[in-house]
């Protein structure tokens, strides 16, 4: 902590200006109000960037090779002889008309509950 110079309020070192007055803070003329001890460490100055930062390199384009074919043809591809039949997988509308009857089925199921506990309530 140092003291302003214009109104002597403490203002942390690393603090530009003061806080209380808004005076520039000059460490030349800022006086501290305890000097820190000095434990022996050796204070790291980090590298300097140079100014100017190197210009960039041109662009080299990568040379052109001429095509080379792979080393071996792809696989024929075979099918089966005429006349011979596929399996062919079950089909889509079957499988979804068994679901929605099932879900048919079970809120037919809820609605008759649903009615019957209606009922038993208004027989009461």
């Amino acid at each position: 902590m140092i003291n302003c110079p214009k109104c002597g309020t403490a203002v942390r070192e690393e603090k530009a200006f003061c806080h209380n007055c808004g005076s520039p803070m000059d460490a030349a003329k800022a006086e501290r109000e305890t000097p820190l001890p000095d434990f022996g460490a050796t204070v790291l100055e980090p590298q300097r960037r140079p100014a100017t930062p190197p210009p960039p390199q041109p662009f080299v384009p990568p040379a052109v090779t001429e095509f080379q074919p792979a080393a071996r043809p792809p696989a024929p591809v075979s099918y089966p002889p005429a006349g011979v039949a596929l399996p062919t997988p079950p089909s889509a509308p079957t499988a979804g008309r068994r679901k929605s009857r099932k879900i048919g089925f079970v809120l037919l199921v809820l609605f008759l509950m649903f009615l019957a506990f209606v009922l038993a309530i208004v027989t009461d």
